[in-house]
């Protein structure tokens, strides 16, 4: 199963008293006891890393270490001097980390910090729309630690070269490339001879840790979960012990704020400097959402409930094509500008996306903002009209004075909100590193304000905003582009949240079908609520996916094709592609956040879109297939597919983990909560309230 062959430039070292004889330094003998002795070493490991450097290789090495009390994995640079322990206490942590002083958590309405503008005799910095010189701070990725016991699977790729390591907590650590097959075989020696791992029968880049070292970790999280509070954030329990005696003075007040505090500590991960994932866990298990998954296909027929057999169509794989080029662009106008086929257009569009130079004149076309039917006059003349429409908007908020403004409070709170936010959006990004694409950022985000004063701004809002401003370079046209794109996902902002409900619930019945095995897993493991998706869904994988893919992923969103919540199939298809790792590694529902999380930059679009269409074209090309889903995919609905028509003759019984609950489809809240969160609940009640 392993193999036990060794590398020429692998050093093993049984006892740091071994040859003597050889001449060599014994460097281990020196070594502090904290930490250890080096047994095991492989140079020329790698590390692969992620956004916003998502093509760099970090050369480095890999070393085991002993520190008595246990064994652990070690990566360094090559420019490091020692393996050191990582800052999040022995855990993998995933490369180029962004770390920024501490924040106050975001509420409702907060006063303004961090943002203002600067005027020069009166009058306001000028704005260039020229990318600024890009930060010359070099890539150094922090070391990484593992506790060899703590290893929960490992998943080796491209030849046995490529190595992801999962532990207890969910905890994913970057890829680390190894120089050979025969380097990480030596390396997994290594680890089964501290945590015996076998390889996965339904996986076979796959390795698991075998069941019997699991029982104590396994309970040790249960006592994490219960009285994780206490022992993490302090801030977030107070916050959570005020929202529930809040909720019984101002249930809506309540609600929306901790909707804010969950969006808070879900979308800025990884900005502070250390955020534990039981914290997301706990927060996300709090503030669950109460909206339950659609009814599948099932009748109360003499007693018994009778679901009939979903079948699927054939999976067939699909080929994505080359991007949009500007010859296809020009031939899909008439003589006039006019564009005769918008549909064919946006197919086009679809299975290609666009060449990156071309967006700046797509993205309007595809977010509504420029009309097919116009001509090329009659467009200019529309631009025209909209220059001015937001130069009025703009005008209403940036004439008024400190005294005006005093006496509008609705507007003044908003606007702290957009000056918080800004200072901490994409400042990675080379364009955004300057001080005047920001004041744009505010600028634009303030007069949506004024456009849309009902929704006014949420937080999420600026990583919407940012790539649209980056392609296309006016103020003005990255406005009307983000009113259109705000119309499409306005839903995810509302403060009740309505939309964000509907969302997971869609994506828990889009699952349940297409792999009950799954659905089930995260059912029984406080996962049906779907939660540990809300930073996909809220900003449509903006903080999961590198900048050069983010903009292929949107354009191929905004087509609306081949339905209008394709964002979901892509959701859909990446979980599916997690299913053995969470399965197989048994992650509970803080692993399983931390996994997700883990997740960031190291998503492969191309694969998931792919598997998003083919995943589509089986839900189409399937039988039986329950009404809601099809209307989630805006697909027909059969009469035979109705909820609630009799069933035909020789029904069979629903697929393994369709939903069996009463008469409606909807589960009582009680039933939802677990024991766990039960005892959770009256421990954390006891200690602080």
């Amino acid at each position: 199963m392993l193999s036990s062959s060794s590398s020429p430039d692998i050093e093993e070292r049984d006892s740091p008293d071994m040859d003597e004889d050889s001449g060599q330094k014994q460097e281990t003998k020196d070594q502090a006891p904290d930490k250890g002795v080096i047994i095991f070493s492989i140079p020329d490991v790698a590390l692969v890393g992620s956004q916003p450097h998502s093509n760099r290789i970090v050369p480095g090495s890999l070393h085991i270490v002993d520190k008595g009390h246990g064994k652990y994995m070690q990566w360094q640079r090559s420019d490091s001097p020692s393996p050191e322990r990582s800052a999040n206490g022995g855990r993998g942590e995933p490369a180029g980390a962004a770390r920024s002083p501490d924040r106050s958590e975001w509420a409702l309405l907060e006063p303004a910090v961090g943002y203002h503008h600067s005027r020069d005799n009166g009058k306001e910095d000028s704005v260039s729309m020229s990318p600024p010189a890009a930060d010359s701070a070099e890539f150094r990725p922090r070391p990484i630690e593992v506790d060899l016991s703590e290893i929960r699977s490992l998943r080796v790729t491209e030849r046995g070269t490529l190595c992801v390591i999962v532990q207890s907590d969910g905890s994913t650590t970057s890829p680390l490339r190894f120089p050979s097959s025969a380097h990480m075989d030596s390396f997994l020696d290594m680890v089964n001879s501290v945590t015996p791992i076998v390889r996965s029968c339904k996986d076979k880049a796959l390795y698991l840790a075998e069941e019997q070292s699991r029982p104590a970790r396994a309970t040790q999280g249960t006592v994490d979960t219960l009285y994780g509070f206490a022992r993490f954030s302090e801030r977030l329990v107070g916050t959570g012990i005020k929202l529930v005696r809040d909720f019984h003075q101002d249930p809506r007040a309540a609600t929306l704020t901790g909707i804010g505090k969950v969006a808070e500590i879900v979308l800025n991960r990884g900005l502070e400097d250390h955020r534990p994932e039981e914290a997301i866990a706990d927060a996300l298990r709090q503030h669950s959402f109460e909206l339950e998954p659609p009814r599948l296909q099932s009748t109360q027929h003499e007693g018994f409930e009778v679901v009939t057999e979903i079948r699927l169509g054939e999976k067939r794989p699909v080929a994505r094509q080359k991007p949009l080029s500007q010859q296809e662009w020009d031939d899909a106008h008439d003589v006039e500008g006019r564009i005769p086929d918008p549909d064919a257009l946006r197919r086009r569009i679809f299975h290609g996306g666009v060449e990156p130079q071309l967006r700046a004149s797509v993205w309007p076309f595809l977010l509504d903002c420029e009309r097919p039917e116009l001509t090329t006059e009659e467009r200019r003349a529309a631009r025209d009209q909209r220059r001015d429409d937001y130069f009025r908007m703009k005008l209403q908020w940036a004439s008024m004075s400190e005294k005006q403004l005093t006496r509008f409070t609705g507007l003044r709170d908003r606007r702290a909100l957009v000056e918080k936010d800004v200072t901490r959006t994409d400042r990675g990004e080379a364009f955004f590193s300057g001080t005047s694409n920001i004041t744009l950022l505010h600028d634009i985000l303030v007069t949506y304000c004024m456009y849309n004063f009902d929704l006014g701004y949420v937080q999420g809002m600026s990583d919407l905003l940012s790539p649209i401003l980056f392609v296309v370079k006016d103020e003005v046209d990255a406005f009307w582009c983000f009113v259109g794109f705000m119309e499409r996902v306005c839903g995810n902002f509302e403060l009740t949240q309505k939309g964000m409900e509907q969302q997971f619930s869609d994506l828990h019945a889009l699952l349940q079908v297409y792999d009950p095995t799954l659905c089930s897993y995260l059912d029984r493991n406080e996962s049906s609520q779907m939660s540990f998706t809300f930073r996909w869904l809220l900003v449509w994988f903006k903080r999961e996916l590198d900048w050069p893919d983010i903009q292929r992923l949107w354009e191929v969103l905004w087509t609306g094709l081949p339905c209008s919540n394709f964002v979901l199939l892509v959701a859909l298809a990446v979980l599916v592609q997690q299913r053995s790792t969470i399965i197989e590694s048994e992650l509970g529902f803080s692993a399983i956040v931390k996994h997700i999380n883990d997740l960031s930059m190291h998503i492969d679009l191309e694969s998931s879109l792919k598997l998003a269409e083919t995943i589509y074209g089986q839900f189409r090309d399937g039988s039986r297939v329950p009404a809601p889903v099809l209307r989630i995919l805006d697909l027909p609905v059969p009469p035979e597919s109705e909820a609630g028509s009799s069933p035909p003759a020789g029904s069979a019984p629903a697929a393994a983990g369709a939903d069996s609950s009463p008469a409606g489809g909807q589960r009582s809240h009680d039933s939802s909560v677990s024991e766990d969160e039960r005892s959770y609940e009256i421990a954390l009640a006891s200690q602080y309230m």
